[in-house]
């Protein structure tokens, strides 16, 4: 399968710029090399290597047209099938370049990669078998929620999986082995996730909500405390999921009350500026009376059958936000400044690594039809599943 990919991608490289075997490498994805960025047969082997790591990201700009998986397809074999000579500008007359070279060259990259497959996250992907659609994203914040301000903050990935995380420790009678394994699951994922959060967006209008889901992850995943109230002392004696869940619901609600009733800044109107213990108050706010209205009649539900359902959707979140995650490989192979980019062509190397397994683990679910911008908002997805009910 690779190989078709390789020589499709190969024949697309020949045609976009026009000429038989020859494709520029340095400068931006399809511009002309400048001529610091000719690769030569007598250039040292050292910058050779800084020049077609270049090369490499000019090839994975070209695949963007297949699917993601695919993409990961190919770049996983990149040392053993894909041949990178046809990316190399050549001046008239000039032999190739030894196969020594490409084959070292080709070595380095496997070795990068390689470097990735050692960080595997283990805990993320037992947490990740627990998905097996992305019903979660839609699930966890209803819109029959009555809102506490005129507009809605909108969601990052990161702040419902630290939200839900929150309440799923809280939870009477869950063994602290279980709420600690959830924890070390989501702290995995979180930092694959926050690469998307961070990657993809592209406007910076997020940030104090990802500073918000920062925030709270320390206080859970350090003290196991939401905005300094112990979550592990949530629940008293006797107390139900739904007592806790009110008593979480409430602290969420009176900070956002507190804050909104005191606005007298024209931009703190718009709940993107809000402070960032607010924004995730408001976050804790609407999962818990989500969770609440779900379980209105449901008398019979156990603490750990509730625990586990917030774990599903917990990992349905997490899988939706990683399968961007092959997007974000290449994109970080896109960097104007010619240093950061090879430096950033390193790291994507790295990181196909590290997630190879669960980039395979997720080809198991149907993805909806949404481009790579839309795909990567959390919004997009939860309006595109409530407009596919």
């Amino acid at each position: 399968m690779a190989a078709i990919f390789v020589s499709a991608a190969t024949a697309a490289a020949r045609r976009r710029i026009g000429v038989g075997g020859v494709v520029m490498c340095g400068g931006r994805c399809g511009s002309p090399a400048s001529s610091a960025s000719v690769v030569s047969a007598s250039t040292p082997a050292r910058y050779v290597f800084e020049v077609i790591l270049d090369s490499w990201m000019f090839f994975m700009g070209l695949v963007m047209v297949l699917s993601n998986f695919d993409i990961l397809v190919v770049l996983g074999r990149i040392g053993k099938e894909l041949d990178l000579r046809p990316y190399v500008l050549l001046l008239e007359g000039e032999a190739q370049l030894p196969e020594r070279i490409m084959r070292n060259i080709c070595n380095e990259l496997d070795k990068l990669i390689e470097r990735g497959e050692m960080k595997q996250c283990k805990n993320l992907r037992r947490l990740l078998n627990k998905s097996v659609s992305f019903n979660g994203v839609k699930e966890f914040d209803r819109y029959e929620v009555p809102s506490l301000y005129l507009q809605e903050p909108k969601n990052c990935w990161s702040l419902p999986l630290v939200s839900l995380t929150s309440i799923a420790v809280a939870l009477p009678n869950i063994p602290a082995h279980e709420a600690n394994k959830l924890v070390s699951g989501v702290g995995e994922g979180l930092s694959l996730v926050k690469l998307v959060d961070g990657t993809l967006d592209r406007t910076g209008d997020m940030e104090h909500v990802k500073n918000a889901a920062d925030a709270v992850w320390v206080g859970v995943e350090l003290y196991r405390k939401w905005q300094d109230k112990d979550l592990q002392n949530t629940n008293m004696g006797d107390e139900t999921y739904k007592e806790t869940l009110q008593k979480l619901s409430n602290l969420g609600e009176k900070t956002v009350k507190d804050f909104t009733t005191r606005i007298e800044d024209i931009m703190m109107e718009n709940p993107l500026n809000w402070p960032s213990k607010v924004i995730a108050a408001n976050s804790m706010y609407r999962i818990t009376q989500t969770i609440l209205l779900d379980n209105k009649d449901n008398i019979h539900r156990t603490d750990k059958v509730l625990f586990e359902k917030l774990c599903v959707m917990i990992s349905d979140i997490l899988a939706a936000c990683l399968t961007n995650l092959a997007h974000v490989i290449i994109f970080k192979c896109h960097n104007d400044a010619t240093k950061d980019r090879q430096e950033n062509v390193r790291r994507a190397a790295v990181l196909l690594g590290e997630s190879r397994e669960i980039l395979e683990l997720l080809q198991q679910h149907r993805l909806p039809s949404l481009d790579h911008e839309k795909a990567a908002d959390i919004e997009e997805w939860r309006a595109s599943m409530v407009h596919l009910q």
